[in-house]
């Protein structure tokens, strides 16, 4: 609150004064110095309060990665390579999705300094396994046995001294300049990734660049149950939902939200793909959540296939036009379900439960397209 004051009041007066400009420049220094302070508030914070048990959350690791590549777009400049190999398939980790984010995002920021000239920065994850005799590679991390999900951050930059390994995790350790970094980026990833029972692995040497690698233990079933037992009750389940979406950022959302609600998820791209699942695996699938809108085959022909495979087929459309247009009515009276976009979390897994349990009715949220 003292800081939201100090850089509140300073960005008013530089307003004010902005023909004075000796008086500009003070200015404009206390407000640098301000968000450098607010900066370092919020890292302190950060680390101290750590992630108790009961914050673990049930986290699909390759989403917080996409997640934090598009927040890097604006802040790697035009210098920089940001290159991403993400191993489809992967399992959900017992973490802190924030937190897993801000672990990743502070290597790659860290990446971005050690290449002032220019450079590549890849992001990857992949499913390993360590402990007793799983991994040689990393036996110095004396890990508990188990499956893990590592999440590796490397760039071709200056490297890190040998000198300079032992203390790169200490918090207020740094090599940059002053007022260039506050010394807590990598503390808060180590901290971040101690807090989810994992590890962190790292590979430099001066002038061969720099490989981090966080080590994410497996959610297990007890994770899953504990995410479960937060959520709204009476909306989780077990059944096998087919998702049809052309957009991966939504068919990656509708899949997160489905399985962190217990449910199995199997995913399609567009109508074709989702009729030739069908037409395999029909007598496992107990709904189908359909777009509208998609290239190839729409939702209303994919509809029309369903219901030649199986009439009972139980469906669900989801789309940014209000119940009144593109048809949608005529579909709801033949008993698809509907649900708006943008939707909430619950708004989908409700309509997706009321279906399942035999019970009618429409989400509808509102009347705008998207």
């Amino acid at each position: 609150n003292i800081l939201t004051g100090v850089l509140g009041y300073a960005s008013l007066l530089k307003h004010r004064l902005r023909d004075q400009e000796e008086t500009k420049r003070f200015i404009d220094i206390i407000e640098t110095s301000s968000l450098r302070a607010a900066d370092l508030v919020r890292q302190l914070l950060a680390f101290s309060r750590g992630t108790q048990p009961e914050d673990l959350q049930v986290v699909y690791p390759n989403r917080v990665i996409r997640e934090t590549t598009r927040l890097l777009e604006s802040s790697l400049g035009k210098d920089l390579q940001l290159e991403v190999d993400l191993n489809q398939g992967l399992p959900p980790i017992a973490a802190n999705s924030t937190q897993v984010q801000q672990a990743v995002l502070n290597l790659c920021l860290n990446a971005r300094d050690a290449m002032p000239n220019g450079g590549k920065i890849t992001i990857s994850s992949a499913a390993v396994a360590l402990g007793g005799k799983a991994s040689s590679q990393y036996k110095d991390l004396a890990a508990e046995p188990g499956q893990y999900v590592r999440i590796r951050v490397a760039d071709d930059g200056i490297g890190i001294s040998q000198e300079d390994l032992d203390k790169i995790f200490d918090p207020f350790f740094t090599t940059k300049e002053v007022g260039k970094g506050s010394g807590l980026g990598l503390a808060m990833v180590y901290g971040i990734v101690q807090n989810s029972r994992g590890y962190v692995y790292v590979d430099s040497a001066e002038g061969n660049g720099t490989v981090f690698d966080l080590f994410f233990r497996v959610a297990e079933d007890k994770d899953r149950q504990q995410s479960l037992r937060r959520l709204t009750p009476g909306l989780a389940g077990e059944e096998t939902v087919l998702l049809v979406d052309d957009e991966p950022m939504v068919r990656d959302l509708g899949n997160e939200i489905l399985r962190s609600y217990g449910y199995q998820v199997v995913l399609a791209c567009d109508g074709l793909e989702a009729l030739e699942i069908y037409e395999s695996r029909g007598a496992d699938i107990d709904l189908v959540v359909l777009d509208l809108l998609m290239p190839k085959l729409g939702g209303k022909d994919t509809l029309a296939g369903l219901r030649k495979l199986n009439p009972a087929a139980k469906v669900i459309i989801c789309s940014g036009y209000g119940a009144r247009e593109n048809g949608l009515q005529k579909l709801m009276a033949s008993g698809v379900n509907l649900v708006h976009k943008p939707f909430k979390p619950e708004e989908l897994v409700s309509a997706v439960r009321q279906v399942l349990d035999g019970e009618t009715g429409t989400k509808e949220k509102n009347e705008t397209t998207s």
